[in-house]
């Protein structure tokens, strides 16, 4: 079977590793090709895996979808595979592509992977993406609740696949570590501020903790404003990216998430399976309250809300003596969200 794998790009975000381990899964079997908008590649893509790159050598941007159209197009009919995985936003290319392409009996595979509800923001946009996902075969959300958010807005068939896990993680070491860890884009939809104040409440209690955010993004002025205004600028840092966030987990006394809205957090899945003991909001579209039980293997807090947010960091603090418990507990998380289980769900949705 020919297939193509859509995506953004192979080197940010949960999208691009999600790409990246069906295309190591499906190549061993299947002539697989991805097509991305960008060359750069950070996670690893079996050498037997072809990588296409649509050409948009322009700057207006009308002319710049014009031509990843076409070329996608000529993608298509050239190779003229059987089905075609598109992950993201990425899908209306997809479809739009497949409208213009001579080649008509390919099936669709669309995924949606945010909350659809606040992502996009424009409603205009929200109409182009329910028509797009309309025209697929399937649409795979990644938490129940997305896919209720699409039931009779489409008439597309739904199914839920999980994110897979990174294998060969490493197991949490960090239960004398007095870093709590965050790993994320610096932006609005993180919901940073709402941390900082947190952690300066457990900052009063004590001292001794710190709090460091993983990551890039526009807010790092404002952040570290914020940081400097609330006296925290000894005990807060923003190190920026790092390519050894697993050993980050591993020895951290614990992961923070305090986002607005997700679809299902890589970096969230990867410190449970690690077994960081975790402290997560509620966020929609559910992806934590998928994965997470209260106070069993991590604490989860209603979004936006600094007093339940410090209670729970405070808790494990507090309550070192189980999380050991919860450690093993989340990382149970490994052999369910399994990548080999995973990318057999993705491809048992064309058989």
């Amino acid at each position: 079977m020919r297939v193509f794998i859509h995506v953004d790009n192979l080197y940010d975000g949960g999208a691009g590793r999600v790409a990246s381990v069906l295309a190591n899964s499906f190549c061993e079997k299947n002539e697989v090709h991805v097509i991305v908008k960008d060359g750069l590649v950070k996670y690893e893509i079996n050498s037997a895996v072809k990588k296409h790159v649509l050409n948009d050598a322009t700057f207006f941007w009308p002319f710049r979808v014009i031509k990843r159209l076409l070329h996608y197009r000529k993608l298509i009919d050239e190779f003229k595979p059987d089905v075609i995985y598109s992950l993201g936003y990425v899908s209306k290319y997809t479809t739009f592509a497949y409208a213009m392409s001579s080649q008509k009996n390919v099936k669709i595979i669309a995924s949606e992977r945010s909350d659809p509800n606040s992502v996009p923001s424009n409603l205009f946009m929200k109409m182009v993406r329910n028509w797009c996902y309309g025209k697929a075969d399937i649409l795979v959300c990644q938490t129940n609740l997305a896919a209720d958010y699409f039931r009779g807005k489409i008439k597309t068939p739904l199914a839920v696949i999980p994110n897979p896990v990174t294998p060969n993680l490493p197991q949490w070491n960090g239960a004398e570590s007095l870093d709590f860890v965050a790993a994320c884009r610096l932006d609005e939809q993180k919901n940073l501020p709402m941390l900082l104040n947190a952690f300066e409440r457990l900052h009063k209690d004590y001292p001794m903790y710190r709090l460091k955010v993983y990551g890039q993004g526009h807010l790092i002025d404002y952040l570290t404003k914020m940081t400097e205004t609330l006296g925290l600028r000894d005990c807060v840092s923003f190190p920026g990216a790092t390519k050894e966030i697993h050993r980050v987990f591993a020895s951290s006394f614990a992961y923070v998430s305090s986002s607005n809205h997700e679809g299902m957090s890589n970096s969230m899945l990867e410190a449970l399976a690690i077994g960081v003991p975790s402290v997560c909001t509620d966020c929609p579209i559910g992806g934590a309250a998928m994965v997470m039980k209260n106070k069993i293997n991590g604490l989860l807090t209603p979004v936006g809300d600094v007093d339940a947010f410090y209670c729970a960091m405070k808790y494990l603090v507090d309550n070192k003596q189980d999380l050991g418990q919860m450690s093993q507990n989340a990382m149970k998380i490994r052999d369910d969200l399994d990548c080999l289980k995973i990318a057999s769900r993705w491809m048992n949705l064309v058989k």
